[in-house]
């Protein structure tokens, strides 16, 4: 019965139950299916038989998807998973290399097959990626150890150290064990990691203090030998793009998205970089004077002291953090941590993705001993909003990161079942969960992924094929709707008194939009440089690859980097780990405002009556029916791709036009929050 409930499965024929670990941890039992669905393929192949190859090609696929999500729910551990695995590729290869030389399956128009797989049957461009795999898993271990704080000292800090953050959120850097752990040296204790540079150093009120953590998070790039790992990620991908006949690899990532070549991108970051710069002159001027008022820079003189202000001019890279959040009263941000306990947060976003999606989320109980479903995974059933209740599917919320992810995700493990993975940090003993507004915001953003992969109803393989600014639409749409000051009292409530936050702290949340826009065009600058025809990789050395990388940063900087900064253990690493068309979030962003405020909905209507609009059904139901539901063209990727018939010299010549009409005059907005862009 497992092993029947498993093909079941794979094959995507709906949902009648979440799937349980008890009936999924044997990864003997999947790479059973897997051979019979090769036996059976071969044998199709040996009588000729297309639509049974495309069948058994599709199902075959999905196993292969299956096995990858189990991985990423921490389901499947250990090297024997990974063994049987690359066994079942390797033949499922071979097969597909059986089929595509008898004409059987071709590119771009067989379904359900992943288009990397015909690029991988050439030999040499599947030693290449493959080696490409290894070099972007070295860089990620990289950039986790200088994430998480590896191999560094932790800082020691008193209770007036962290004047200003609310006591509910220093427990998470006190021990757990309080007053009896004697052996502390102060009361709290910080590696400098991500997580301390973003949510402790900013609100320091002692430079000295500000200048230790930034440094000894930076320096530890070099200590995790950060540039060298990108370099030969670079070097590597250079070689495959010019391979397939692209003069670089941004020109090969970028020419799936809506913005799908170098001069366009660069266009687009230099306009949303020119109205940043203007929204964010009167912060600057604000920062400026506090400056000014502490002694920490002089009062410029002259004619062009008002652009001296509105450009940082003589401001350093360690104190931007800090004067910013004064001059944006950031520290209210923590604030709202009160108002959004985890438990009640997610049921509230729950509610609010119902409405805004047409769908109904509700959280369903199982018994953790016989199902085997661990504490930590939430299980979520989603239904039609109609009378009907069609039953879509479920997903598994897992607030924790059993593979270490740098980042919040969600993954369609197979049709009707989707694994959401939070990345939270856990509280200490006897607390209750409070989420920063980041926290929040990515929620709502992966329940927005959730949603779509269900309404979607198609193999994961085709789904996944789809451009990243499509994909990526429905969650930026639903995190700005989930953050707008309209919405957020739906699920923000006060962990004691329940009540909602006031409209002013709300208001003071959404400060940051254009701030972690400039970051984003910081990050993506540096990865579609360093990717571009104009930077090298073969003949550079690590030094020449950090040097043009703050050459890169510095074009959307007001500041001047300091001497141990490097964009690589910011955000801007991760750019490069994922790829130039990171562009596509900026896109989503833009189309998003396009969406949700544009000027037949803002002329009629109010700011505090636009929650009203998102959340009504007949809202819903145009999204569901033209975005959520909007038919997919499997074997776009393949399509699109080189020849794998050896001819390498020159890149495919087909052209499918996008599935989204063309941005028109994108602006930056005014008042809009996007978390996601800049982490």
């Amino acid at each position: 019965p497992d092993l029947a409930k498993t093909a079941r499965v794979s094959a995507g024929r709906g949902p009648d139950g979440p799937l349980l670990p008890s009936e999924f941890g044997c990864a003997s039992l999947w790479y059973l299916t897997c051979r019979r669905a090769l036996a059976s393929l071969d044998k199709a192949i040996l009588n000729g038989d297309a639509a049974k190859v495309e069948l058994d090609l599709a199902k075959l696929s999905s196993l292969m998807h299956l096995a990858s999500a189990l991985v990423m729910c921490g389901i499947w551990k250990g090297i024997g998973r990974r063994i049987l695995m690359r066994s079942a590729e390797a033949s499922f290869l071979d097969s597909l290399g059986k089929a595509v030389s008898k004409g059987l399956a071709k590119p771009g128009e067989v379904r359900g097959v992943n288009g990397n797989m015909f690029v991988r049957l050439d030999p040499t461009i599947k030693a290449l990626a493959d080696e490409e795999s290894t070099k972007a898993a070295l860089f990620s271990r990289a950039l986790r150890a200088i994430q998480q704080g590896s191999g560094t000292t932790k800082i020691n800090l008193e209770a007036q150290d962290l004047s200003g953050i609310p006591e509910v959120l220093r427990k998470a850097w006190a021990s757990r064990l309080g007053s009896y752990a004697v052996w502390r040296n102060s009361e709290f204790s910080l590696y400098p990691n991500k997580d301390t540079l973003e949510r402790v150093m900013p609100y320091l009120q002692r430079r000295e203090t500000r200048q230790q953590i930034f440094r000894a998070f930076y320096e530890n790039a070099d200590k995790s030998k950060c540039h060298e790992a990108a370099l030969e990620l670079l070097q590597i991908r250079q070689k495959r793009a010019r391979q397939m006949g692209y003069a670089s690899w941004s020109e090969y990532s970028l020419r799936n998205l809506s913005v799908n070549n170098m001069d366009d991108a660069w266009q687009l970051l230099d306009s949303a970089w020119a109205d940043i710069r203007q929204s964010l002159a009167p912060v600057n001027r604000k920062m400026m004077e506090v400056a000014i008022t502490q002694g920490r820079l002089q009062k410029p003189q002259g004619k062009s002291s008002g652009k001296a202000r509105s450009e940082l001019e003589g401001m350093e890279q360690i104190d931007e953090a800090f004067y910013r959040s004064i001059a944006t009263r950031r520290i209210d941000m923590f604030k709202l941590a009160e108002y959004l306990p985890s438990t009640t947060a997610l049921e509230g976003l729950l509610s609010v993705a119902s409405q805004a999606y047409g769908v109904r989320l509700s959280e369903i109980k199982l018994d953790p001993v016989s199902s085997g479903m661990d504490s930590n995974i939430t299980v979520v059933e989603v239904r039609d909003d109609s009378p009907a209740a069609r039953r879509l599917g479920y997903i598994y919320v897992m607030h924790g990161s059993p593979d270490g992810s740098l980042l919040p995700g969600a993954m369609l493990m197979t049709a009707g079942h989707v694994a959401l993975n939070l990345n939270q940090q856990k509280a200490s003993i006897g607390s209750t969960k409070l989420l920063t507004f980041e926290e929040a915001t990515n929620i709502a953003h992966e329940l927005g992924h959730a949603v779509h992969m269900l309404c979607q109803c198609c193999p994961s393989v085709d789904f996944h094929d789809q451009p990243l600014d499509l994909l990526e639409l429905p969650s930026t749409l639903l995190e700005i709707i989930a953050t707008h000051p309209s919405v957020m009292p739906r699920f923000a409530k006060h962990h004691a008194s329940e009540g909602p936050p006031s409209e002013e702290l709300v208001r003071i949340c959404r400060v940051g939009t254009t701030e972690a826009l400039q970051g984003f065009l910081q990050a993506c600058a540096v990865s579609l440089g360093l990717h571009g025809p104009n930077f090298d990789a073969e003949s550079a050395t690590p030094a020449h690859l950090r040097e043009e990388a703050l050459k890169l940063w510095q074009r959307y900087s007001f500041v001047v980097p300091d001497k141990s900064y490097t964009p690589l253990a910011d955000a801007a690493g991760l750019h490069v780990l994922n790829g130039p068309d990171q562009l596509a979030y900026l896109i989503c962003f833009l189309r998003s405002d396009m969406i949700l405020n544009g000027a037949q909905i803002q002329g009629k209507n109010k700011e505090k009556d636009l929650g009203k609009i998102w959340l009504r059904k007949d809202f819903a139901d145009k999204v569901r029916g033209q975005l959520l539901e909007r038919p997919v063209q499997g074997q776009r990727q393949a399509a699109i791709m080189p020849s794998h018939h050896g001819d390498s010299e020159a890149k495919s010549s087909v052209q499918i036009p996008h599935p989204l009409p063309p941005l028109q005059q994108p602006r930056v907005p005014a008042g809009m929050y996007s978390r996601r862009l800049c982490l």
